[in-house]
């Protein structure tokens, strides 16, 4: 009988967890005491600890299996419980080389061959398979997407089509998310979840943050839906981990990468790294000048008791991204049980949107009729900083250490919107050239306090016991300015019955602990959160102020089973919330659209959801598919309001009003065919449900909604590689309206050259200039319909160059063979 220890949520640290199975049995005789131990660290070719991987352990005398394990994160594994005898090792996974060790003595050292009860393999190099046929050469690489138990890992580097874009770019092919044509991103639907960057949170909005992030200086992206009690609770969704690239080999190395697309999209980023002695210096800079062009339309009509009013506009719609950015950091290794790292990043941001439409407004019975061009300019500008502080000690007792953070953060810009309203006739053209003009800066400053100390110790045999205190203090302020140009006096004349200036604090302090152990065949993992939150908003311009104190609870827990050593089942829960943004806290109105004004509600609370998800996950030969099943209930419900004032303007706000619930099912595969074609996909299917009211208006609704992504990968003999994805997702319901379906397809060709120090991508986004999406609202006041597209058949040249990419540091292994460590910087 097999048993498995895989120890769960592993994402903010990484930290090592001793992962063992055991087998009963051998042949090693029955009278041989079960003292025997074994251990190692599983890396492939790059250095990188390979998870999962099965380490099985056979009998030297009849070469039957006896027992095995499970590499954890951290590449780590300990098998216990071993009759004491002789052995070899055989260490598989998907991609790789099967890896054996022979020549193993469990027995007392000066007894024959023994070489000592306990043993420890040191580090094992996997290397990557390798199969030559007559057009093709074959490099069995990391999976595009790795499925582990309690995540997604999403390998940038073999993502061919997301060269030379964003993390936004890398997400449109990542199952359990979708993103739609302005770089909005959604985890299993939802908006509301929480970005990390190496573990780590960030002052920017979560879409505003991926949307900045260069893929080429990413390493990996962790897709985390149901997060133990270790993590925030922040993010109703779950939590999108993004690890960026630290490479920390002996000597000197780095990546610089170039791109260029059609109609003036440009970026650039260079990382550098030298490791001397016990320091480590890195550093880098990125830069990003991006234009991106679209469309959009709109029909309204507003119904009144004896008028009907009528309202289209279409015209461009196109955004500019703008930035460039530092970052830089020391690692200092005292001794082996203590290291100290400082890194930081600085740099500046600009988005901007800007959307000249052309409107006609009419009523019937007939008494307006106007013709009209708005030129609307907005976005946001600013700079940020942020720094960090870790400390990592490890104690004499195996496995038990303590990580503390201290992290700082600062934005300070402001967004911004120029509104210029031409006079036109029916044909579109303009007839008074003095436009009425309004625009609006609202100041921004944002700062972020955080400190965390984690501390993790083995308890007993089998059980692990993480425990932390997480603090977080986070200061902003609203200074919203809203101005009319005067032609009279030629000068822009602040409106103070619209402007206004709030102040946001919140304070929250948390505990936590998780416990991890055995029992019988299953692994289990229990955890128990408490947040106490203090929140505080201050209306300058009124003098009020709304206080919220609150006590909340986060469990979470998790069971596992290991079928076999191809097969594992999950049941999981947690408990997570999403708090209201500080725009949606604000009641003073927001004027960006004169005829859809955002209100805030500064008694807005928190919404809850309760997450179940059951996995199952099977390898089989070169092949992975995986199941997981999924229930998510939202209670006290941040629903959007939009209602209609006398003036024919459409006010949106948000209040605590609904419930709703999500049941579905997530398929998702990596196949490879044969020597040369590998296809992954992903399809999620799930039963969307809004129960509740709008001002007294049932607004219960439900759908249907699915997915499809399929992604295909040809390896040639030239070192070229072509990646064709493409993506659907099926129409969805909001509370007032309904969304319909979209779809898109790219194409990608990667040419290595010089033993891989160069890199040459050519890539078109979009095929078939497809993507686009419709909205439709509908109450018995108003009927809405929008539509947006955006550009598409974007070509994208990206060239990479690698420093030192193969410096080799040549390690004799426990057989004497060469353990040499590279450097993959790809993408």
């Amino acid at each position: 009988m097999q048993k498995i220890k895989i120890l769960g949520v592993i994402i903010l640290f990484s930290l090592s967890l001793n992962i063992t199975a055991q087998r009963p049995g051998g042949g090693q005789g029955r009278d041989m005491p079960t003292i025997g131990i074994l251990s190692g660290t599983v890396y492939d070719e790059q250095g990188t600890p390979v998870e999962y991987a099965t380490v099985s352990l056979f009998s030297m005398r009849d070469s039957k299996l006896v027992t095995g394990g499970i590499t954890n994160s951290k590449g780590y594994f300990k098998i216990k419980e071993i009759k004491l005898g002789a052995y070899k090792v055989k260490i598989k996974f998907i991609g790789f080389n099967t890896k054996e060790i022979k020549g193993i003595y469990l027995f007392p050292k000066g007894k024959g061959k023994g070489q000592g009860t306990e043993q420890d393999l040191g580090k094992i190099k996997l290397e990557g398979s390798s199969v030559e046929i007559d057009d093709v050469n074959v490099v069995a690489d990391k999976s595009h997407v790795q499925y582990k138990i309690d995540k997604k890992i999403v390998n940038v580097s073999q993502d061919v089509n997301s060269a030379g874009g964003s993390a936004v770019d890398i997400l449109e092919n990542t199952p359990s998310v979708n993103v739609d044509i302005d770089g909005n991103v959604e985890l299993r639907g939802s908006s509301n979840f929480t970005v990390l960057i190496d573990g780590k949170p960030t002052v920017l909005e979560a879409s505003e943050v991926l949307q900045q992030i260069p893929a080429n200086v990413i390493e990996n992206i962790e897709i985390i839906t149901n997060p133990s009690a270790k993590f925030d609770a922040d993010g109703a969704a779950g939590i999108i981990n993004v690890i960026m690239k630290k490479k920390k080999q002996i000597g000197f190395n780095g990546v610089v990468n170039l791109s260029a697309g059609t109609r003036d999209k440009y970026k650039g980023n260079v990382l550098l790294n030298y490791k001397v002695g016990k320091f480590n210096f890195s550093g880098g800079l990125d830069y990003r000048n991006d234009m991106r062009y679209g469309s959009g339309m709109q029909d309204r009509i507003t119904y009144y008791p004896d008028t009907s009013y009528y309202m289209s506009y279409n015209g461009d719609r196109n955004m500019h991204i703008y930035g460039y950015g530092f970052q830089g950091g020391i690692d200092y290794y005292i001794n082996d049980n203590n290291t100290i790292s400082i890194s930081g990043r600085s740099g500046t941001r600009e988005f901007s949107r800007n959307s000249k439409s052309y409107y006609y407004e009419w009523t019937n019975p007939s008494n307006i009729d106007d013709y009209y061009l708005r030129d609307n300019d907005l976005g946001y500008d600013g700079a940020s900083y942020n720094l960090n502080l870790n400390y990592n000690l490890k104690f004499k007792k195996p496995d038990q250490k303590l990580d503390v953070l201290l992290y700082y953060s600062n934005w300070d810009g402001k967004r911004f919107d120029d509104q210029y309203k031409y006079i036109t006739d029916e044909n579109q053209i303009i007839i008074d050239d003095n436009p009425e003009k309004r625009k609006t800066d609202q100041l921004t400053p944002r700062d972020q306090y955080r400190y965390q100390f984690d501390f993790t110790s083995p308890i007993g045999t089998n059980g692990i016991l993480e425990a932390g205190y997480h603090g977080r203090y986070d200061i902003s302020t609203s200074d919203y300015l809203y101005s009319i140009f005067n032609e009279s006096t030629d000068e822009w004349e602040l409106d103070t019955d619209i402007s206004n200036k709030a102040d946001f604090t919140r304070n929250i302090q948390a505990i936590y602990g998780t416990y991890t152990s055995k029992i019988l065949d299953f692994d289990y993992k229990l955890g128990f959160r408490t947040e106490y939150t203090d929140r505080l908003i201050y209306m300058y311009s009124t003098g009020n102020e709304f206080v919220v104190n609150r006590l909340d609870f986060f469990p979470s827990a998790y069971l596992t089973k290991e079928l076999n050593e191809k097969q594992q089942l999950q049941l999981s829960y947690s408990r997570r919330l999403n708090r209201p943004r500080n725009r949606n806290l604000n009641p003073f109105p927001n004027y960006s659209d004169p005829l859809n004004v955002r209100v805030g509600n500064p008694n807005l609370e928190p919404e809850f959801v309760d997450s179940y998800e059951f996995n199952f996950q099977n390898r089989f030969k070169k092949s992975f598919i995986s199941a997981e099943a999924f229930y998510r209930r939202k209670n006290n419900l941040i629903t959007r309001v939009n209602l209609l004032g006398e003036d024919n303007v459409i006010y949106r706000t948000y209040s605590n009003l609904n419930h709703d619930n999500s049941l579905g099912l997530e398929l998702t595969a990596n196949l490879q065919f044969n020597k040369w074609w590998k296809l992954s996909g992903s399809s999620s299917g799930y039963y969307y449900s809004i129960i509740g009211e709008i001002d007294n208006e049932d607004i219960s609704n439900e759908s249907f909604n699915w997915n499809l992504r399929l992604n295909n990968t040809f390896s040639f003999k030239s070192n070229t590689r072509i990646q064709l994805t493409g993506f659907y997702t099926g129409p969805s319901v909001t509370a007032q309206g309904s969304r319909e379906a979209f779809y898109f397809a790219n194409v990608a060709v990667r040419q290595d050259f010089l033993k891989k120090k160069f890199s040459l991508t050519a890539q078109i986004r979009d095929i078939f200039n497809t993507m686009g999406h419709s909205f439709t609202s509908e109450t018995d006041d108003f009927y809405t319909y929008s539509e947006f597209t955006r550009e598409g058949q974007v070509l994208t040249l990206s060239l990479t160059y690698r420093i030192n990419n193969y410096k080799e540091k040549r390690n004799k292994g426990r057989n004497g063979d060469d353990d040499m460590e590279g450097i993959d910087m790809n993408q």
